[in-house]
Formats: structure tokens, C-alpha cells, sequence
């Protein structure tokens, strides 16, 4: 099966993953490496049982496209028997990307055996055999990536740009051969709270290259400072959690990011028991609208939406006035009754006032120069009429809403969810809270979603919700809930 023989040694270069401990090859990574990642694949492996997995069954049993006799037996062996490519496998996997390239740094416990190894591969038309340049090491494998290997430390590099063939060999040449104390990542702040970390992934990243606008929305007086990030993965029963901390280097950056967090108060829990039934998200903050709207202004395609608002209606002024509990419901979703703004939502607020309704009068006559109107449907309540659709808003018992016309109607008949009610503790001792009902989603549509085909929709059968949380204004958590408290969401994968 060509499949197979496709397949296999991405699969081989896999068994690199399947470890645990810390250990001082990791000097190899670069110090100006913006993406590090230890990974402990010992846990994940069991965990997802890979050893008895169906998954490695299926490529041992396949085994017969790619090779046959000895050379069949010899990867039977390995699969079985990982060590015997003379890697270490009692320390972790460092992946990461610097100078256009991505790197994964291994320790051997063996190099005899790794070089056996590496005639395997070459037998299958895999790797080519090592030659050596100034006292290092050199096999091409799968004629795309380089491996390197000096004393007991193996690199192997691959360049993230297709033309980047020979900065991609000079990069691992001076990666494998760097000065230890001085230009390796082991040597920075970033590495040691790696190094206090748990988890079974443990990742480092700068905040501006993988979360750049995020950090311009949160921290816009800051958008010239260094943040950092370091996140963890674990994999437990019921649940995959990622918790996140950000940090910088310059403590005024520190400071200033604290503060941010005491304007985002933690949630009151007013909005927990309102979603409607089959809701497909909901999202939930207390906040002061003084504070929260130079924010939202902050983002150009936040302030492009307001500023067409603010054809009808004084949305700066109604923001102003929002003093506490925020919920924003989105529907499950239906093609047939989509409405016409591209999604279907309803907003509710607390607020400190409700001045701004002295002045709907004068919006209702104003607004007739853009094309709109505005109609009163109740003590406080209107409709406003748009190119794109319907708007229902209004104050009920000193509380704002705003919905588009099919979330207004599924909302005024549908009973109460109680789906949040097992995460309430929780949501009260957040500052956002974001919860994603995967069981509304079809598999297929949540697959494509995930911008996975459908043949991959298996994999999220099991899957319930999908929640963000933030605790502090630098810290994040981040859960993939299954069905079943007690399955893995690892074994889903592998089985």
C-alpha cells in the first residue's frame, strides 16, 4: 500500500517523541528560537496505549509493502522495541523553530545502534547513509530533512521555506556545534520556567508572532514590548486541558498587564442559568463599559462595526453605561433560518444606568438619512431595521439585549439549558469564560471546522465542550471535555 510506505517514516521519526526526563542536549536549541516544545511522549504513550494500539497494529501488519525478511523482522523489532535505535528514551524531545528552520533535538544512548538504524531506513530507499564534515555527522532522510549528530546529541532540521535548502544546513551546522553557555535557549529565563512546568507538551512561544493581535486588543500601550508565553498540554481522563501563562522580561510590562486584570473583574454568575436550550456558545464577563470601550476601539475591525452602528443608535453611549455581568448566547446552528448577519446572537449586560433611552427619539429621526428605521415594540423595547436584517434590542429590569430577529425568537420560546450549571464554580472565579457546545455541532460540520476532512469526523464523537477560561490576566485554560469522564482522549486517536 503506497499509503503505508508514505506513512511509515514519518512514523519512524515519531519514535523520537516517546520520552520523558530533561537532560543538557537540549543546548542544541537556538537562543533566538520564537517556538520551543518538550514533549513528553512516554506519558502520552501510555496514556493512549499506543503499545497495544490499533494504530501501530495496522503498520506492523502493512509492514509487507516496504520491506520484507530481515529487514521486515528488524522494524517488527523496533516498533516493539523503540531503544533499539539507539535514541534515548529516558529524556524529553525538544521541537522548535528558529532562522526559517524546524528543528528537533534528541539525545542517543547509542550511535552503533543508531547507525544500524539508519542503514534500515536507507535499505527502504528512506535515508542515505552518514557522511562525516568537520567532526559532525550527516544522513539526509526522506530527501528533505537533515540529520546531525555529534558525541550523543542527534538534531535533525527541516527548512520552513522550500528554497531554504542550504540556510536550513548551515543552521543545523551551527546549532550542533553553538556555544553552550552563551547562544542556547537552556541558557534563558524562558527555558527554566519551562523546566518548571507540567505537563505532558510544555511550549514556549513570543506572544507577537503567534498571538499578535490578541496582545495589541489586551495591552494596547504595550504593543512595542516583549511578551512571552509558556503553555502546557496533559492529557487526563475526561479531559485534554492547556493552561497558558504570559510574562515578560521588563517588569513595567508585568505591572501593567496586572492591572488589566483588575478591570476585567471576575464573573457574578447572572447569565449561567438563561442560555437557550441547544445553545451552540456562550461567553460570559463582568466589566466596567468606561474601561471596555476604548478597547473594543482599539481593534480596527471592531471599531469599523461600531462606527456602522453608529448610523442608528449611541452604541458608545450604551456601552458606557454596562457596569457588571456580560453574556453573549450564539444559537445552535441552522442553515435553513441563518439570518442574514452571518451568525445569530443574543447579548445581555447589567447596567449602571439606562440614560442612554432619553435619547432613542432623537436616533429614530436621525437615523432615516442612512436608510434605517426603528420601531418601538414594547415599554423600552425596539426593532431596528437594517439592509442586513432585523436588530431586537431594548433594557428589561435594568438589564440590556441585543439580538439578531432568529436568536430574539428562539430565545422567547425555548426553555432554560442547565448546561453550565456543572461549570458555575468555575465561571464565578473566571474573567472570561467561553464555553463551545460540541455535542450541537454535527461530527462532519465540527470536523471540517477544525479544517479536518470528514473521514476524520470519528474523532469527535465523544467530544462534549470545548471551554476557555482566563483566572488572572495572565493566565489562560483551555479544555477539550468528552462524553465520558473516565476515556482518553488520546486512545480516541490511536484506536
Amino acid at each position: 500500500m503506497k499509503i503505508i510506505k508514505l506513512f511509515l517514516p514519518f512514523f519512524l521519526v515519531a519514535l523520537l517523541f516517546a520520552s520523558c526526563g530533561k537532560s543538557d542536549y537540549a543546548d542544541v536549541v537556538p537562543k533566538d528560537a520564537s517556538l520551543v516544545i518538550e514533549v513528553n511522549m512516554a506519558d502520552i504513550a501510555s496514556k493512549g496505549g499506543i503499545a497495544e494500539s490499533k494504530l501501530l497494529a495496522s503498520v506492523k501488519t502493512n509492514l509487507d509493502y516496504i520491506a520484507s525478511g530481515d529487514d521486515k523482522a528488524k522494524l517488527v523489532e523496533i516498533f516493539d522495541n523503540p531503544e533499539n535505535t539507539g535514541i534515548d528514551f529516558t529524556v524529553p524531545v525538544y521541537a522548535f523553530t528558529a532562522s526559517g528552520s524546524f528543528g528537533v533535538a534528541a539525545r542517543l544512548s547509542d550511535e552503533t545502534a543508531f547507525e544500524d538504524f539508519i542503514t534500515l531506513l536507507s535499505n527502504q530507499g528512506f535515508a542515505v547513509q552518514p557522511s562525516e564534515r568537520d567532526g559532525v555527522k550527516w544522513v539526509s532522510l526522506l530527501d528533505e530533512l537533515d540529520m546531525v549528530y555529534k558525541d550523543d546529541v542527534l538534531l535533525i532540521t527541516m527548512p520552513l521555506d522550500p528554497e531554504g535548502s542550504a540556510g536550513n544546513k548551515r543552521n543545523a551546522s551551527n546549532w550542533i556545534t553553538q556555544d553552550k553557555s552563551e547562544e542556547c535557549f537552556s541558557s534563558t529565563d524562558h527555558y527554566k520556567r519551562m523546566q518548571e512546568t507540567d505537563g505532558d507538551v510544555v511550549a514556549y512561544f513570543d506572544v507577537d508572532d503567534y498571538a499578535g493581535k490578541l496582545k495589541s486588543m489586551m495591552f494596547k500601550d504595550m504593543r512595542d514590548a516583549e511578551v512571552s508565553a509558556v503553555a502546557s498540554l496533559s492529557f487526563e481522563d475526561g479531559c485534554a486541558k492547556m493552561k497558558t501563562s504570559i510574562f515578560s522580561n521588563d517588569e513595567k510590562v508585568n505591572n501593567a498587564i496586572a492591572e488589566y486584570g483588575k478591570n476585567l473583574r471576575k464573573i457574578g454568575g447572572q447569565y449561567i442559568d438563561t442560555p437557550m436550550e441547544d445553545f451552540m456558545a456562550w461567553f460570559g464577563c463582568n466589566v466596567d463599559g468606561n474601561w471596555l470601550l476604548p478597547i473594543l476601539k482599539s481593534d480596527k475591525d471592531i471599531k469599523t462595526l461600531m462606527f456602522m452602528i453608529e448610523r442608528g443608535i449611541d452604541i458608545e453611549k450604551i456601552i458606557k453605561s454596562v457596569d457588571g455581568d456580560m453574556a453573549i448566547v450564539v444559537p445552535k446552528m441552522n442553515p435553513a433560518d441563518e439570518s442574514e448577519t452571518g451568525f445569530d446572537f443574543i447579548a445581555t449586560a447589567q447596567l449602571k444606568n439606562s440614560d442612554f433611552l432619553s435619547d432613542v427619539d432623537g436616533w429614530t429621526k436621525s437615523m432615516k438619512d442612512y436608510g434605517l428605521s426603528m420601531l418601538r415594540t414594547g415599554k423600552n423595547q425596539y426593532e431596528l431595521l437594517t439592509a442586513d436584517g432585523k436588530i431586537n434590542w431594548g433594557v428589561d429590569d435594568n438589564e440590556l439585549y441585543f439580538a439578531t430577529e432568529n436568536a430574539y425568537k428562539l430565545n422567547a420560546f425555548s426553555g432554560r439549558s442547565a448546561l453550565l450549571k456543572d461549570y458555575a464554580d468555575k465561571i464565578k472565579d473566571s474573567r472570561m469564560y467561553l464555553y463551545v457546545n460540541l455535542e450541537s455541532l454535527p461530527m462532519v460540520e465540527l470536523s471540517q471546522l477544525m479544517g479536518l476532512g470528514h473521514e476524520y469526523a470519528f474523532i469527535f464523537a465523544n467530544m462534549k465542550a470545548l471551554t476557555f477560561s482566563m483566572n488572572e490576566a495572565s493566565e489562560f485554560e483551555v479544555n477539550l471535555v468528552l462524553k465520558n469522564p473516565k476515556e482518553n482522549f488520546l486512545k480516541q486517536i490511536f484506536n
